[in-house]
C-alpha cells in the first residue's frame, strides 16, 4: 500500500479516480473468459439512449460486470443486465458530449483503479496461478 492509499484510509474519504468519480474498492475481483486478466469493472462506452438513460446523445462510461459476471453487450442478455444494472443509479455516471471524450476518462479509470487495488489485483493473479497449477 502506497503513502496516498494510506492517507486515504486514514483520513476515511471514499477512493476516486482521476476524474473525481469513486472507485467502488468492494467490487468482487472476476477474471475474463481466459481466465488470465482480473478486472473489477470492464468498462464500456455508450449512449443514454443505449443505456435508457434521461441524455440520451450524451456518452457514458459503466461497468460491464455485475454481481460477479462479466456482461456483454454485445448480446441481448449482456447489455440487458447492464441497462438494468446502470438504471438503479443512473445519477452515478458522468455524461460526455462525445465519445472522444469519455473513452480517454475511461481508459484513465482502470490505470486508477489498477493502482488503487493493485495489492488485491496481483494477490486474485497468484492465487489463480496456484489454482492452475
Amino acid at each position: 500500500m502506497d503513502f496516498n492509499q494510506m492517507a486515504n484510509m486514514l483520513r476515511m474519504q471514499p477512493t476516486v479516480d482521476s476524474a473525481g468519480q469513486p472507485i467502488d474498492t468492494k467490487r468482487p475481483i472476476v477474471f475474463d473468459k481466459g481466465g488470465y486478466e482480473p478486472h473489477t469493472e470492464l468498462s464500456m462506452t455508450a449512449t443514454g439512449n443505449e443505456l435508457g438513460l434521461p441524455q440520451a446523445n450524451a456518452m457514458y462510461n459503466v461497468p460491464t460486470i455485475y454481481n460477479g459476471q462479466i456482461n456483454d453487450p454485445s448480446t441481448f442478455s449482456g447489455m440487458n443486465e447492464i441497462r438494468k444494472n446502470v438504471m438503479q443509479t443512473p445519477n452515478a455516471y458522468k455524461a460526455y458530449q462525445t465519445e472522444q471524450q469519455a473513452i480517454p476518462d475511461a481508459i484513465q479509470r482502470s490505470k486508477d483503479i489498477g493502482n488503487a487495488r493493485s495489492d488485491e489485483l496481483r494477490r486474485a493473479v497468484l492465487m489463480k496461478y496456484m489454482e492452475n497449477m
